[in-house]
C-alpha cells in the first residue's frame, strides 16, 4: 500500500511536470500575435488568483525538498555501491534500483521545479510585455490624435494660406483703386481749378460786356443827341432857305 502511495505520488508529479512543460510549449510557440495575446491574457487571469499563486508557491517548496532528498539518495546509494562491505556488495542489486529510482525522482523534480520557475519568469515577463502593449496601444491612440491634430492645423494653415492670398489680392485691389481714386481726385482737383478759372474768365469777360454795354449804351445816347442836333440844324437850315426865297 505504500508504495502504491507512492508511485501514485511520483504519476501524480510526472503529470504536473508534463503539464508544466505542455504550457510551457504553448506559450513560447510561434502564433499570430492576437492568438498569442488571448492565450498570455489568459494565462496571467489565471495566475492572478492568490489561491493558484500558493499553490504554485508550496509545490515549488515541495519539488524542492524532494529534489535535495532525491540528491541525497543518490549520494547514499552510490556510496554504498562503491563500499567493498560485504553486505553492501550481497545488496548490490537492490542499492542498483534504488539508485536508479532515486535518479528518475531527481530528474522528474528538477525538471518539474525548473519548469515551475520558469512558469514564474513567463508570469512576470508577460506581465511586463502585456503593460508594454497597453502602453504602445495608449501611445498609438495619442499619435493618431496628434496626427488627426495635426492634419487639422495643416487643414486651418492651408486655409489660412488661402484666405492670407485673399487678403493680399484685396490689398491689392484695394491700393490698384486707391491709386485710380487718387487719380480721379487729382483729375477732379485739376477740373475743380479749371472750373474756378474759366468762371474766373467768365466773371471779367461779363464784366467787359457790361463795360461795352455802357460805352455802348452812351454811345448811343451821344449818339441820339447828335441826331437831334443835326435835325434841329437842318430844320434852321430849312428856315434859312424859306427866308432868302420869300
Amino acid at each position: 500500500a505504500e508504495d502504491k502511495t507512492v508511485t501514485m505520488i511520483w504519476t501524480l508529479i510526472y503529470g504536473l511536470v508534463m503539464a508544466e512543460g505542455l504550457v510551457c510549449l504553448v506559450l513560447v510557440l510561434p502564433m499570430p500575435r492576437t492568438l498569442r495575446r488571448l492565450l498570455s491574457r489568459a494565462f496571467l487571469a489565471v495566475f492572478s488568483f492568490p489561491v493558484v499563486r500558493i499553490f504554485l508557491y508550496c509545490l515549488a517548496s515541495c519539488l524542492a525538498i524532494m529534489f535535495v532528498d532525491c540528491q541525497r539518495t543518490i549520494y547514499h546509494e552510490d556510496h554504498m555501491l562503491h563500499n567493498n562491505d560485504i553486505t553492501a556488495l550481497q545488496d548490490a542489486s537492490r542499492r542498483r534500483l534504488e539508485l536508479t529510482r532515486a535518479q528518475r525522482n531527481s530528474y522528474l523534480c528538477g525538471s518539474g521545479l525548473f519548469l515551475l520557475l520558469l512558469l514564474f519568469r513567463l508570469d512576470s515577463l508577460l506581465r511586463a510585455m502585456e503593460s508594454q502593449f497597453t502602453n504602445t496601444d495608449a501611445l498609438q491612440r495619442q499619435s493618431k490624435n496628434a496626427n488627426t491634430t495635426l492634419e487639422n492645423f495643416m487643414q486651418q494653415i492651408s486655409d489660412l494660406k488661402e484666405e492670407n492670398k485673399l487678403l493680399k489680392k484685396a490689398a491689392s485691389d484695394a491700393d490698384s483703386k486707391s491709386v485710380k481714386a487718387g487719380a480721379l481726385a487729382t483729375q477732379a482737383e485739376n477740373s475743380q481749378k479749371e472750373y474756378l478759372r474759366l468762371l474766373q474768365e467768365t466773371e471779367e469777360q461779363k464784366k467787359e460786356m457790361e463795360n461795352l454795354s455802357n460805352d455802348l449804351a452812351r454811345a448811343n445816347a451821344n449818339n441820339k443827341e447828335l441826331y437831334k442836333e443835326l435835325e434841329a440844324t437842318k430844320a434852321a437850315l430849312v428856315q434859312q432857305g424859306d427866308k432868302k426865297s420869300d
